[in-house]
C-alpha cells in the first residue's frame, strides 16, 4: 500500500464532501515539465492511500481517502466548477472510499507533524505541498493516520484579511466652504501614515529596501508619496507562496539582498489585534525565521499592546509570540531616527532598531 499526498484548499475540500469523499480530482496530464504526467497518474494503484492535506490558511491534515479506481478522465462533471472553456476542473479522478475525512475544524495542524513524520522535514516542508500525488513513506502514512485518528478540539480557520474596496459616495452639490473644509481634512496626516513614512526614512538609512503593503502604496506624507521611495514589486525573498501572500501584506518590511530583515505592523488608532494575527501567521508559516519582527503604536496604547500581544491565543506559541514580536514606541521612532543623523549613523546596522524596542510583558510584569 502507497500513500501519496492530495491537497485541497478550504473550499474543495468541502466540494469534495458533498460526494461524501468519493472523488478526488486533479489537473489533466500535461506534457510540458511541472505539469502531471501519464505516468504519475499510473502510479498510484487500487488500495493506495491519499494523505489530504488543506492548505493555507488552514495549513491542517484533514483526512485518507483509499483509492478504488484507476486515473480516469471526466471533463462533464463539474464537482469543482468550471475553467475558461466551460469544461469541469480537475478531470483527472480517481474514485475513493474515506477512511478519515474530519472537518477543516478538526483537521491536524502541520505543525504538530514537523520532526514526527520523516517527509516534513521543518527547515523545507513547504516543498510537500506544491503540488499533490508526492509519495510518501508508509511509516509517515501510517503514523498520520494513527494521529488523525486521535480526538482533538476543534479550532477555527482565520481567514486572511481582505481590506473592503472603498466605494467613492455618490456626487453631490454642497457649499464651497463645506468643500474648502473637507480639502484641508484630507490632506491632514494622520499618525498611521506619520508612522509609516518614518519607518521608510529610518529603513533607507540603514542601507535598507523598503517594501509596504498594497493599501500603503498609494499614501503620502509631509509631500512625500510613499510609493516613489519604495519597491515597485515585491522581491524575491525565498519564502514559499502562502508565506509570501502573507509577509507582503505586512505595513511596513525592510529588506537586504533576498533577506527580509525586519517586519513592522503599524497599530496608530486600528485593532492591535489584527496586526498581531498577520505577525503570527508569518510565524506559523515560517517558524525558523530571524526576521525582526515589531508592532508599532503611540506611547498611550503601550499598555493595549501588552494586553493583546500576551492573550491566550498568542501564548500558546512555542515560544509565545511576546518573544518574536516586540513593541516599538512612536518616541522611539523618533529616537531611532535621531541616531541615524550624521555623524551618529555610521557603521549602524538595522538591527539597532531592537535597542529602540521593548519586550511585551504582563501587566503586572509592566507594572
Amino acid at each position: 500500500m502507497g500513500f501519496w499526498t492530495d491537497i485541497f484548499t478550504v473550499e474543495t475540500w468541502s466540494q469534495a464532501g458533498q460526494r461524501e469523499f468519493r472523488v478526488s480530482g486533479f489537473p489533466p496530464p500535461t506534457p510540458g515539465r511541472g505539469g502531471y504526467f501519464t505516468s504519475t497518474f499510473a502510479a498510484v494503484e487500487v488500495g493506495d492511500v491519499l494523505a489530504c492535506y488543506v492548505k493555507a490558511p488552514a495549513q491542517r491534515w484533514v483526512g485518507m481517502l483509499r483509492v478504488e479506481s484507476p486515473m480516469f478522465l471526466d471533463y462533464d462533471d463539474a464537482l469543482w466548477g468550471t475553467g475558461s472553456d466551460g469544461r469541469a476542473l480537475f478531470p483527472a479522478r480517481f474514485e475513493t472510499s474515506p477512511l478519515i475525512a474530519l472537518p477543516v475544524e478538526q483537521g491536524l495542524p502541520v505543525q504538530a507533524t514537523l520532526g514526527v513524520l520523516r517527509c516534513m522535514d521543518p527547515r523545507s516542508y513547504s516543498g510537500m505541498f506544491r503540488r499533490s500525488l508526492k509519495r510518501m513513506p508508509a511509516e509517515d502514512g501510517a503514523k498520520l493516520m494513527e494521529l488523525l485518528s486521535e480526538p482533538r478540539e476543534a479550532s477555527p480557520v482565520r481567514l486572511p484579511r481582505k481590506r473592503p474596496k472603498r466605494i467613492p459616495p455618490p456626487a453631490i452639490e454642497r457649499p464651497a466652504d463645506e468643500l474648502a473644509l473637507d480639502s484641508e481634512r484630507r490632506g491632514r496626516a494622520t499618525p498611521h501614515t506619520e508612522l509609516v513614512w518614518k519607518l521608510i526614512t529610518l529603513g533607507k538609512a540603514l542601507g535598507c529596501d523598503v517594501w509596504v503593503a498594497p493599501d500603503e502604496r498609494g499614501k503620502s506624507f509631509d509631500g512625500h508619496d510613499f510609493a516613489g521611495h519604495v519597491l515597485k514589486a515585491f522581491p524575491p525573498v525565498g519564502v514559499d507562496p502562502a508565506s509570501a501572500e502573507v509577509i507582503r501584506s505586512i505595513d511596513v518590511l525592510w529588506i537586504r539582498g533576498r533577506t527580509i530583515v525586519a517586519a513592522f505592523e503599524v497599530e496608530a488608532t486600528t485593532s492591535i489585534y489584527s496586526g498581531l494575527l498577520r505577525m503570527s501567521d508569518l510565524v506559523a508559516l515560517q517558524p525558523n525565521t530571524s526576521i525582526d519582527l515589531f508592532i508599532v503604536a503611540p506611547d498611550e496604547r503601550r499598555s493595549k499592546v501588552y494586553g493583546e500581544i500576551t492573550r491566550p491565543t498568542f501564548e500558546s506559541f512555542d515560544p509565545p509570540l511576546r518573544d518574536r514580536c516586540r513593541y516599538l514606541s512612536a518616541s522611539n521612532v523618533d529616537a531611532a531616527l535621531e541616531r541615524t543623523r550624521p555623524p551618529l549613523n555610521r557603521y549602524l546596522q538595522p538591527g539597532v532598531v531592537r535597542e529602540f524596542s521593548e519586550e511585551a510583558r504582563f501587566e503586572d510584569e509592566a507594572a
